[in-house]
């Protein structure tokens, strides 16, 4: 396993994944490299339209982070979010570290 932030720990010493961590890579896989209207985002993620706007606060979080933006009504994934799933997907066992080649 990989850390998702910054660890205080040895940097040899490979960490588990937080729960926030996991919630911040199912939104940038559920993104697409192409990126996604905010409705359809919400049904990637298996979620009633009704939470919509709890998906917009997650993603104004990612976009904090510089992992995402919001683009009118689109969610993308910035570079470096690109860079962060594919980072972390490589630390799972049987991974090819790629994003289009797996789904979380």
């Amino acid at each position: 396993m990989i850390t998702f932030a910054p660890s205080s720990n040895a940097p040899d010493q490979p960490q588990p994944l937080s729960r926030g961590d996991v919630e911040r890579l199912c939104l940038l896989d559920a993104i697409g490299a192409e990126g996604c209207g905010i409705p359809r985002l919400v049904e990637r993620l298996g979620l009633h339209p009704a939470l919509e706007p709890a998906v917009l606060h997650a993603l104004g979080k990612l976009s904090e982070e510089g992992l995402a933006e919001i683009a009118g009504d689109r969610a993308l994934r910035t570079k470096a979010g690109a860079e962060r799933l594919a980072q972390a997907l490589a630390g799972l066992p049987g991974s090819s570290g790629h994003p289009s080649n797996n789904r979380l």
